[in-house]
């Protein structure tokens, strides 16, 4: 009978071992690829890092990537999932599913909020609970669109004399209070320059205004041109979309793709163009503990309840099998334990898929007829314009 142990990696020869199967199992990715992923990671700890051993051979692996997302003004303690890999000769067995429910528990112990990841396969995850939440993406070949002419005085890809803080600063003003974008540290940014090999002169085309970058196109150029990131200072929206028109003008015939939040001026200027999104279902998300996590959100419900200007009132909240009390008292809201007692005027029945929605996307994202709308659902969970930047994907 053969021995299968399921547990963190211990020692680097065993996280040597993963980089080899992470190596051999994803044929579009080279092992230096997944080995500078985590040797370049400042704060990257072995017990991320999780094994399937059989008789001694790591026959599995997955690599957890904690982060800190941003929910409005919330931060979010938020477990990527990544690497998944099982060698062909150990598949069949449920290696990477018993990997998976023991992150679960190990995130659950350690105060997850939630976790995500990006895949093509969503029963094998929706069976370990990750929910799909679909989102939006543009495919665009340039010579669809017709850029205005307009040009920028200072333009093109970031010139000697400006450095990482100038776009860290940028990026920090545009998603400060953006659900769904990350929390960047200085390590982080530096970092994540080394893992994914790219410099300010190469891959960041930024508008300098006054002497200060405004705007940044973050690219990535493979089978098309992708547009991991577009960014702008408050009042530059139509700086990036000169800066968008002044690239595609330099990029003729190419396909670009790219994900913007729906309130982004380029999600403007393509639909002036007759360019609509397409969908993005790749992504996702799976939540740990509803009513902590809705104890979390009480300053956010306040604010939004303030803003809807909604009467004094009590909400059941109904999540799977977990319910909760929201009780609205004039400015104040406090999230209770449901305690069996019908005393709410109002009773929200949602699966965890729909509440994963309204909480990332908001309601307007829920698909027509999944959840009656009304009033209170409307200031519970608004669109929240939400983005998690290409370039973070793991």
């Amino acid at each position: 009978m053969q021995r299968v142990e399921i547990r963190q990696v211990r020692h680097r020869h065993e996280l040597e071992a993963c980089f080899d199967l992470w190596g051999f199992v994803f044929s579009n990715e080279s092992r230096a690829f997944f080995q500078e992923r985590l040797d370049y990671d400042t704060h990257y700890v072995g017990e991320t890092t999780w094994v399937a051993i059989v008789d001694g051979v790591i026959a599995s692996a997955i690599q957890i990537f904690p982060y800190r997302a941003r929910l409005e003004s919330l931060e979010l303690l938020v477990g990527g999932i990544g690497s998944v890999a099982t060698h062909p000769e150990y598949r069949g067995r449920g290696l990477a599913q018993e990997i998976l429910h023991a992150q679960i528990h190990w995130m659950e112990e350690n105060g997850f909020d939630l976790s995500l990841l990006f895949t093509g396969i969503h029963d094998f995850y929706r069976q370990c609970g990750w929910e799909q939440v679909l989102e939006k993406e543009y495919s665009i070949d340039s010579l669809q669109l017709n850029p205005g002419g307009s040009r920028l005085a200072a333009g093109g890809f970031v010139p000697a004399g400006h450095d990482l803080g100038e776009i860290a600063r940028v990026y920090d003003e545009y998603n400060r209070h953006r659900t769904n974008s990350m929390v960047r540290s200085q390590e982080y940014w530096r970092d994540q320059l080394r893992w994914r090999h790219e410099s300010l002169s190469r891959n960041f085309y930024a508008a300098i205004e006054d002497g200060e970058i405004t705007a940044y196109l973050r690219l990535r150029e493979k089978d098309a041109i992708y547009v991991d990131e577009a960014v702008y200072r408050p009042g530059h929206g139509d700086t990036v979309v000169s800066l968008f028109e002044q690239f595609i003008l330099e990029n003729p015939g190419k396909a670009i793709e790219l994900r913007i939040p729906d309130d982004h001026a380029l999600a403007r200027f393509f639909d002036q163009q007759g360019v609509s999104p397409t969908s993005f279902d790749g992504a996702m998300w799976r939540l740990f503990n509803f009513p902590r996590f809705m104890k979390k959100m009480e300053p956010i419900f306040a604010k939004r309840f303030t803003n809807g200007q909604q009467g004094n009132q009590e909400i059941l909240v109904r999540c799977g099998d977990e319910a909760v009390s929201l009780r609205v008292d004039g400015g104040d809201v406090r999230v209770i334990a449901y305690d069996g007692y019908p005393r709410y005027q109002s009773c929200l029945t949602l699966s965890e898929a729909d509440f994963l929605t309204l909480a990332t996307q908001g309601a307007q994202a829920l698909e027509d007829g999944k959840v009656k709308r009304n009033p209170v659902l409307e200031t519970l969970f608004p669109n929240q314009h939400s983005i998690m930047w290409s370039s973070d994907f793991f």
